[in-house]
């Protein structure tokens, strides 16, 4: 049993009403999404975060029937989130205004898979008096 934690470096996001994308660790699955972010770590490691499209009519569009996955071996890093397509703009706001950002995978407890930063107390927005 493994975990990683790694600073991600690069995201892309991928967006569609009618995303049809397939997971790639443990058994391969089509999965219903509305928006895939791929977060990506300076020595290939990745994470994946796929934003379920409850307004399709398939079987298996809440993020409960999906369970986070995490792969890890001598060559490669991978983790799997699955959350309502809801969450999207929480995940993208931390990877557009923190830094650094991490992500996180765990092979035996892939439910902690996670993207988290660490900004000091106080440091937060400023709106004015």
């Amino acid at each position: 049993m493994a975990t990683r934690t790694f600073r991600i470096q690069n995201y892309w996001v991928f967006l569609g009403s009618k995303l049809l994308v397939t997971a790639a660790v443990g058994q391969p699955a089509a999965v219903p999404t509305q928006a895939l972010i791929h977060c990506v770590g300076e020595n290939g490691e990745s994470l994946a975060i796929f934003c379920l499209n409850k307004d399709r009519e398939v079987a298996n569009t809440d993020s409960d029937d999906w369970p986070n996955r995490t792969s890890i071996d001598s060559t490669h890093v991978r983790g799997e989130i699955f959350v309502p397509a809801d969450q999207y703009r929480w995940y993208l706001d931390i990877l557009r205004n923190e830094d650094p950002v991490f992500g996180h995978v765990d092979d035996s407890t892939p439910h902690m898979n996670r993207i988290w930063c660490n900004e000091p107390v106080g440091e937060g927005e400023y709106f004015g008096a």
